[in-house]
């Protein structure tokens, strides 16, 4: 799948999980919560279509609000930045939404965890005629596009939030827990 060839935007679409390496505050208990980003990725253009922060892990529900911003048009971003609001005209769109906003996808490309191999992912891309391509367990070379991607985000924003954890123990800070934090809805905007 690493040398994958793509012709036009929502051929493929790549679906991946990753844990976040910054604390989150769940806001009624006020405990430390590890989330876990759930992406859409189009791999033609490299535009994420939709994504959701779960706390503590994904489910296929979370994967099926993936896909549903996927097959959906999107407005990410603040209200002045609507299309038609501003000179600068689609703003964030552009970037995260790219060409195929509200397209549904021909083949998502998917990993074996069992949020993506659930029934419910299975009846919903069955519904919409999206194919499933599973990528071979334990080979992120499989999708590079969406691990490049994840690196990205670690390196050059969650690193430097406020709680942030690091990889491992020894990446850490001292005393992170006493630094600023964020609940969970504010670190998925």
């Amino acid at each position: 799948l690493g040398r994958l060839q793509v012709d036009r935007p929502g051929q493929y679409v790549c679906l991946d999980t990753t844990r976040l390496d910054v604390f989150a505050m769940e806001p009624v208990t006020g405990g430390w919560l590890n989330c876990e980003l759930t992406v859409a990725m189009d791999v033609y253009s490299r535009c994420i279509l939709g994504l959701v922060l779960s706390p503590v892990s994904t489910d296929s529900h979370d994967v099926a609000n993936v896909l549903y911003q996927t097959v959906s048009p999107q407005h990410w971003g603040p209200p002045e930045d609507l299309p038609g609001t501003s000179p600068g005209g689609a703003g964030s769109d552009a970037v995260l939404s790219g060409d195929t906003a509200g397209a549904v996808p021909d083949t998502i490309i998917i990993d074996h965890g069992s949020p993506f191999l659930s029934h419910h992912i299975d009846s919903v891309c069955r519904r919409l005629g999206i194919s499933i391509q599973p990528a071979v367990p334990h080979k992120p070379t499989d999708k590079p596009w969406v691990e490049r991607f994840f690196k990205t985000l670690r390196e050059g924003l969650l690193e430097r939030l406020p709680g942030y954890k690091g990889p491992d123990v020894a990446s850490r800070g001292l005393k992170i827990e006493e630094q600023g934090f964020y609940y969970v809805d504010e670190l998925e905007a």
